[in-house]
């Protein structure tokens, strides 16, 4: 995690009260990001976003985690189940999909939270376990989601990275 990115949480972690989610770890730039590591638990308004495939079998990875424990269900391979929303990075025979073909899914899923803002998602590295992206190539289809979307520390690191270019230049760096 950067240096920027760890001086946020440290502050967010010595705000916490009682309208912060303790999975909530800070804000940089306008991203708001959660460590990535897994969740112990969700309030009733949160929801856990993870990878899946277009089958719904959900075998493995933070799709298990997400069956067993936050109501993701067998046979749904998009779209909000309990405190679960399955976001495909596989296909229907579990073949990796196409950057493009995860952007459209990560645009219906953006659509979505944008219109359950009574909702705060917490999107896991999806696309980056068993369908073998890096944050570098998952990350910017995420740059367009809307505040409620909370993005892991690696996702943001790397939003973040074009900024820090930005600032490096405009201080003659």
């Amino acid at each position: 995690m950067s240096n920027r990115l760890e001086a946020a949480r440290v502050a967010a972690c010595t705000l916490r009260g009682t309208q912060l989610s303790p999975w909530l770890v800070g804000k940089a730039g306008r991203w708001p990001y959660w460590s990535g590591e897994r969740l112990e638990g969700l309030r009733s308004n949160e929801v856990f976003v993870f990878g899946s495939n277009r089958a719904g079998r959900h075998g493995r990875g933070a799709a298990l985690e997400a069956v067993r424990r936050y109501g993701a269900r067998y046979g749904l391979g998009e779209g909000l189940a309990g405190q679960s929303y399955a976001l495909p990075t596989k296909g229907e025979r579990l073949e990796v999909l196409s950057l493009v073909q995860i952007g459209v899914h990560v645009g219906r899923f953006q659509a979505f939270a944008a219109r359950r803002s009574d909702l705060r998602f917490f999107v896991s590295e999806v696309g980056c376990g068993l369908a073998g992206y890096e944050p570098g190539a998952i990350a910017p289809l995420f740059e367009g989601s809307p505040s409620n979307v909370v993005l892991p520390g690696r996702f943001v690191d790397v939003l973040m990275a074009p900024m820090d270019g930005v600032l490096a230049w405009r201080e003659g760096g």
